[in-house]
C-alpha cells in the first residue's frame, strides 16, 4: 500500500489511490440499482500487527459508542484507499488496473464484505456476489476432482447431482489430466482456472476477480 497524508477525510474532494486507474465498459441503458456501489469509501489499515489487535478492538468499541465519528489515522496506521466512489449495474465490466499497493486487493475485500469501510457505505444490490482469488479457496492436498466434489456439496449441492455436475467443471476448466492431480501442483493459472469453473457453477449476479 501507499503512504497518503495523515488527514482525516474530507467530505467532498474525490481522491483516488495514487495508480489506480478504472476502466470500464458501459451498457447503453442502465437499470436503476446498481449490483455494487461505493460511496465515499476510505479503508485504514494497520502496518504494526501489535497495534493492530488493540487499534481493532478500540474500533468496536467506537462504532458502538458514536458510529458517525470521523476517523483519523493511529500510530502504524495509513490510508489504503480514499474516497472512492464507482458503482456497476447488470451486464457491465469494470477493470481496476494499477500498481502494486496501489489498494486493488483491498478493494475487492471490500466489495465482497470480507473487510468493512472505515468510512463510507459499500452497498450491494445483490446477495449473490463472488470473490475468486488466486487461491479460490482450493485444498493443495486434494485433486481438482476432490476440490470441486467439496466446494459443489459446501454451496448446497446434493451429493449425487455433485457427481453429475463435476464433468462440466472439468470441462469448463480445460486443464486436461491435471484435474485428476494435487492443486499444490498447479501452476496459478491452471489453480485460477479451476476456480472459475467452479464460481461459474455457482452463477453469480457478480463476479469479482482479484489479480486477473
Amino acid at each position: 500500500m501507499l503512504d497518503t497524508p495523515k488527514l482525516n477525510p474530507p467530505t467532498s474532494a474525490v481522491v483516488r489511490p495514487e495508480g489506480m486507474v478504472p476502466t470500464r465498459a458501459l451498457m447503453t441503458n442502465r437499470p436503476s440499482k446498481p449490483l455494487l456501489a461505493f460511496n465515499g469509501v476510505w479503508k485504514r489499515l494497520c502496518r504494526d500487527p501489535r497495534l493492530s489487535l488493540r487499534n481493532a478492538v478500540a474500533d468496536v468499541w467506537s462504532n458502538w459508542r458514536s458510529p458517525q465519528t470521523p476517523p483519523i489515522l493511529r500510530p502504524g496506521e495509513f490510508w489504503a484507499l480514499q474516497d472512492i466512489h464507482f458503482s456497476i449495474h447488470r451486464g457491465e465490466v469494470l477493470g481496476i488496473i494499477g500498481f502494486n499497493g496501489a489498494g486493488k486487493s483491498t478493494l475487492m475485500n471490500l466489495a465482497s464484505r470480507v473487510l468493512h469501510p472505515t468510512a463510507g457505505t459499500v452497498e450491494s444490490g445483490s446477495a449473490h456476489i463472488q470473490l475468486l482469488d488466486p487461491d479460490a479457496g482450493l485444498n493443495p492436498v486434494q485433486t481438482g476432482r476432490e476440490n470441486a466434489f467439496n466446494r459443489l456439496v459446501m454451496n448446497g449441492v446434493p451429493r449425487e447431482s455433485a457427481n453429475a455436475r463435476i464433468d462440466a467443471v472439468a470441462e469448463f476448466a480445460g486443464i486436461g489430466d491435471a484435474f485428476e492431480s494435487p492443486v499444490g501442483t498447479y501452476s496459478l493459472g491452471m489453480r485460477l482456472r479451476l476456480g472459475y469453473a467452479l464460481v461459474a457453477q455457482e452463477q453469480p449476479d457478480l463476479f469479482l476477480v482479484d489479480e486477473a
